[in-house]
């Protein structure tokens, strides 16, 4: 018994399996690349509100280190570098980090109203450049920025 296969009328089916293998090609790939997109772009978001929690917990430990603190007070000049650079609250901050080098986290602690007075405020931002892989083309940077701004307490 022999098989045969189906063929629509009048066309051979060689040169459809050819026309199949071009459009799958194209189709996977393009699938491949809104997968590889989103999931760059998740990386972002989570990298994003890592930087938030770490601000916020930097600003929270500098509120209770202000002018009548028991313990080494901080302020009211401005703090600047990286998390690796060793600065006071990078201990605070680099475990909430995730996937992100502390020596490419930059780190501004700031006393806006000029002192480290019970009342004033303390602001702290961080700032991580985050690769772009597909949108823009590689080299491209994503700047993700994160403020938190708190009253000190002591």
């Amino acid at each position: 018994m022999q098989l045969h296969s189906i063929t629509w009328p009048g066309k051979p089916r060689s040169n459809r399996r050819g026309a199949v293998l071009v459009e799958s090609a194209i189709v996977a790939s393009v699938v491949f690349l809104v997968l590889l997109t989103g999931l760059n772009l998740t990386m972002a978001t989570l990298r994003y509100n890592a930087l938030g929690e770490a601000a916020r917990r930097a600003a929270r430990a500098a509120i209770v280190k202000g002018a009548m603190s028991e313990a080494a007070a901080l302020g009211p000049d401005t703090i600047e570098g990286t998390v690796a650079d060793d600065l006071d609250l990078a201990d605070v901050i680099t475990p909430t980090l995730i996937g992100m080098p502390a020596s490419d986290v930059q780190m501004t602690i700031s006393w806006p109203d000029g002192d480290n007075e019970i009342g004033s405020t303390v602001t702290v931002q961080l700032q991580y450049n985050h690769a772009l892989f597909f949108l823009g083309g590689a080299g491209t940077t994503l700047p993700l920025t994160a403020t938190s701004v708190m009253q000190i307490v002591h």
